[in-house]
């Protein structure tokens, strides 16, 4: 009977869509997240204080040569491709001036180039439940920086099991290869 309801819980878990909102605001040097965590419509805050811990985390990676940076960029992207499989909303509004007019829209140029692909990309793969809504706005006065980022998306633990297993198998089959020749 309790191993019953204990995989029943575990089944349940794998397969339930649980969900993350979060919001980003930074107006100058001045930073506000607030995420929220739930399952289904149920969301709850994330405490400031986990908050800040995962931040500290986040800064004391070990960054300093190339190749450090690349496997914690290449992590961090990993990550996000498991989480975001359903994204319910997104906006994204940012204004920006470097206070130089030319680099102020070189920078902007370059925030599209980079954004855009991504942003293709989620599309193709159909992860969008609504049309993004993004706005860069060049601001041609004083140096100036606000970002408002607001995602809701959904993900279930069963599909980043699977995701991972996927991986392994893959990356050890190309070891496997490697190894041959």
């Amino acid at each position: 009977m309790m191993l019953g309801l204990l995989f029943s819980l575990f089944l349940l878990i794998l397969f339930i869509n649980f969900s993350v909102e979060l919001e980003l605001i930074v107006k100058g040097t001045e930073l506000k997240p607030v995420v929220r965590f739930g399952v289904g419509r149920l969301l709850f805050p994330v405490p400031a204080g986990l908050l800040t811990k995962a931040g500290q985390v986040l800064r004391n990676r070990d960054v300093s040569t190339m190749e450090k940076l690349m496997k914690s960029l290449n992590t961090g992207l990993r990550i996000l491709d498991n989480f975001l499989q359903k994204i319910k909303f997104f906006q994204l509004e940012i204004v920006l001036s470097l206070g130089n007019p030319f680099w102020t829209s070189l920078t902007v140029g370059g925030l599209w180039g980079v954004l855009g692909p991504l942003l293709t990309e989620m599309s193709a793969s159909k992860r969008f439940d609504t049309s993004p809504k993004i706005v860069i706005e060049p601001n041609y006065g004083i140096p100036d920086f606000r970002l408002h980022l607001h995602c809701i998306f959904q993900f279930r633990i069963g599909q980043i099991i699977i995701s991972e297993l996927n991986r392994i198998t893959v990356n050890s089959i190309k070891f496997s290869i490697k190894g041959v020749e």
